[in-house]
């Protein structure tokens, strides 16, 4: 009996466990919360351990206090090459070494209401991330130029 197995590339081979604190807990709680997403702890988790593990990226031309929570409209290539367009919020974080991670965070309009999608922005893609004027309805724009022809 149990659960069913996944299909092939969709199990979870590795198994690391955690423990957090009382306070963490909550502020882990808090942070699923406020993110409106529809994730589990696990989900949630699994996601930042991802964007802290992923290749950094070097961005001379922002901060990471310019970019963290600032809205982006996107037009982008997913890995596979399909393109995909939306708008979302900027998730920024700094490294030791002066580099950064830097993720989109962005839901689609037919999807259920609580799921997000999260891109992590390859170095190719840095150049591609423009300021917006004041009083733009986005604060960034990142626009794949392959797209645009």
């Amino acid at each position: 009996m149990g659960r069913p197995p996944l299909p092939e590339g969709q199990s979870k081979a590795v198994q690391i466990g955690v423990r957090f604190n009382a306070k963490d807990d909550k502020q882990i709680e808090k942070a699923i919360t406020d993110s409106g997403a529809d994730e589990t702890k696990a989900e949630w988790i699994r996601d930042a351990a991802r964007l802290v593990a992923a290749e950094s990226v070097v961005c001379d031309k922002y901060s990471v206090e310019e970019l963290d929570e600032k809205t982006v409209t996107f037009k982008i290539r997913l890995a596979n090459g399909h393109p995909i367009q939306g708008r979302g919020r900027i998730m920024a974080l700094q490294r030791g070494d002066g580099s950064m991670k830097i993720q989109i965070q962005s839901r689609y309009v037919h999807d259920a209401p609580n799921a997000i999608y999260r891109f992590l922005m390859p170095q190719p893609a840095v150049a591609w991330l423009q300021k917006l004027p004041q009083g733009s309805e986005f604060d960034f724009e990142v626009n794949d130029p392959s797209l645009s022809r």
